[in-house]
């Protein structure tokens, strides 16, 4: 599975029989990284990344090229992390800002 986060465009085709559908470059961006993963793999990019780090533990895969975008930046989710590790995070954040 590719995963990434970004604006897209949404709508319906179609006049008797209706299918949804969504376009942009967030669904081409997550078809290519798609593309990376190994089965059962969830890849991740660099904006998806930035959402969720704090929940789930990744691997960086580093850079990537990808048909059609370019370089992309890809993370591998390993697993979600667990509530300490989670309270660990969010304690170095606030300690980096001298909280």
């Amino acid at each position: 599975m590719g995963i990434h986060s970004g604006t897209v465009i949404a709508g319906v085709i179609g006049v008797t029989k209706y299918a949804f559908d969504l376009w942009g470059d967030t669904v081409n961006r997550a078809s290519r990284l798609e593309s990376l993963a190994a089965g059962g793999e969830i890849v991740i990019s660099l904006e998806t990344y930035q959402l969720v780090e704090h929940a789930f533990l990744c691997e960086e895969r580093g850079l990537r090229e990808a048909k059609g975008v370019g370089v992309l930046r890809a993370w591998t989710v390993l697993r979600e992390k667990s509530a300490s590790e989670r309270a660990a995070g969010r304690r170095s954040a606030d300690d980096s800002w001298g909280l």
